[in-house]
């Protein structure tokens, strides 16, 4: 598979995608609303605020499921929320688990300095009513639900033609020494091992593809495809995100082609045609094979694109195609 840059997987960024892979690969259908989503900096930092040796995630989301309530005494009807996260990974990676302990420690460890921030102001609230109007003042408990601390998930996705083969828990770590083993089993519990959660794209499975809702179904169809060598008759749903999934598709695959498939967007960022994947495909496969062809008419006579494409009879189409596939200027 070709060296991955992050800034490829900007298609999952998208609130709609987010929250499609994780319903498909870990909560099930319709369960995380990609309304409910919120971006974060995936930054993490440690308790001076700071960010060590670029202490990164690829993709943090806060989500808030407004479709349930929770009444606690203290804080009143709060929505459940958690801070998600999701990265991407091409190959296996032996200590993948530890830096998911890492990232999950960073995590908590950024919420405990908002919570206490949270604190800090409420105290002052607190003491500037009391001061003001010389009596208790109880606060809203809107205002308290600030200094809550909540739950971390993490999902890895796996975009290797080898289902994860590396260790899911700390103690199987390559280099990581076996002396628990010789803990007897009531000391075993204070050591905290870790289930880390992975996704083998490739080897998505047809429930999980009848899960999937966004873009990310072709990514995990052009997996599966690649790596059993099957064809496979993509559907004709639209398309959303067209030019990432392209640029997606481009790195995964390593063939540049997929590149030049660039639609315009609109204002709002939506594209402004509606594409389906089937034709998307269908274009880009044809698109190439026009490619070639006027390709070996250039350089066996010396023609100019034009004079080239006038000599094969190509439609309006046809030229389109290749202007599509070629990555050159239309005149």
């Amino acid at each position: 598979m070709a060296e991955i840059d992050l800034r490829d997987f900007s298609l999952l960024e998208y609130d709609d995608v987010y929250a499609d892979v994780y319903n498909a690969y870990s909560l099930g259908a319709g369960f995380m609303d990609p309304n409910d989503l919120f971006s974060l900096d995936p930054r993490l930092v440690t308790a001076d605020g700071m960010n060590p040796h670029g202490l990164t995630q690829d993709m943090r989301k806060l989500w808030v499921n407004r479709h349930v309530k929770l009444v606690d005494g203290k804080y009143g009807q709060v929505y459940p929320k958690y801070y998600t996260t999701i990265e991407n990974m091409t190959e296996s990676d032996n200590h993948m688990v530890i830096r998911e302990r890492v990232y999950d420690g960073a995590g908590y460890q950024k919420q405990l300095l908002h919570a206490r921030s949270a604190e800090r102001k409420l105290y002052l609230m607190r003491a500037q009513n009391e001061a003001e109007y010389n009596m208790p003042v109880v606060l809203p408990r809107e205002a308290k639900q600030d200094t809550l601390v909540h739950p971390e998930l993490h999902l890895v996705l796996n975009y290797s033609f080898h289902r994860w083969k590396e260790n899911h828990m700390i103690s199987e770590v390559d280099n990581f020494p076996q002396e628990i083993a010789l803990l007897p089993e009531s000391g075993r519990p204070t050591f905290k091992d870790g289930n880390m959660f992975v996704a083998d794209v490739a080897f998505t499975t047809p429930e999980q593809l009848e899960l999937m809702k966004s873009d990310f179904r072709y990514v995990a169809e052009l997996l599966v495809q690649l790596r059993t060598g099957e064809s496979i008759d993509f559907s004709e749903a639209k398309v959303i995100h067209l030019n990432e999934l392209m640029q997606l598709f481009a790195v995964l695959t390593g063939d540049p082609d997929y590149l030049n498939y660039r639609v315009e967007k609109k204002t709002d960022g939506g594209d402004k045609q509606v594409y389906n994947m089937r034709e998307v495909m269908e274009n880009h496969g044809a698109g190439k094979a026009i490619f070639e062809i006027v390709l070996q008419q250039k350089k066996q006579n010396g023609y100019s694109t034009e004079e080239a494409m006038d000599k094969l009879f190509l439609s309006a189409k046809q030229r389109a195609l290749y202007y599509q596939a070629s990555g050159e200027q239309a005149p």
